[in-house]
């Protein structure tokens, strides 16, 4: 088999699996595969023995947790490992936030550092700002969660209609 195959074919965006004594390719993007695939299945099913061999291998291996589906060195790529890099922030800050907050009051911190946090997601998409302010954000969200004022009357951004990552808690 030639050396990139696979890594070609997944770059494409299908993954490969084996069922049974079959190999399976699926596409994990959303519409139909590119023509340029094709070739390259029929290139695969030259190979089965092999890949299957090579994938049962492989199987007791841990995969990784997340793929970037986008190829290597693309805006795409890069502004959906920043996507999943903070979405991994915000989700571990909302854990920390569950974990030791029992009762919860809106606050005008509590709510400004929501904003921040939105701000400061699309200045990192930009480019303007480091992923570490973004994770600062987060940490200041945390604290402002953990220290509850005396309720005020102020306006939401409503951060779960701009990023559905995010929830309001109760």
């Amino acid at each position: 088999m030639r050396a990139g195959l696979l890594t070609e074919i997944d770059n494409i965006g299908c993954d490969i699996y084996v069922e049974g004594n079959n190999l399976k390719v699926s596409y994990r993007r959303s519409g139909i595969p590119p023509e340029t695939v094709y070739p390259l299945i029929d290139e695969l099913r030259k190979h089965k023995a092999e890949v299957i061999d090579l994938l049962k291998a492989n199987a007791t291996k841990p995969s990784p947790l997340w793929s970037n589906p986008h190829q290597e060195g693309t805006r795409e790529a890069r502004l959906a490992s920043l996507e999943m890099l903070m979405d991994a922030i915000l989700l571990t800050g909302i854990d920390r936030i569950r974990k030791s907050v029992t009762s919860f009051t809106r606050t005008v911190a509590f709510s400004q550092a929501e904003a921040n946090i939105i701000a400061i997601r699309q200045s990192v998409f930009a480019g303007r700002v480091r992923v570490l302010e973004y994770q600062q954000a987060v940490d200041q969200w945390v604290r402002a969660a953990k220290e509850p004022q005396k309720p005020e009357k102020i306006p939401s951004p409503n951060i779960i209609q701009k990023h559905p990552i995010i929830c309001t808690l109760h």
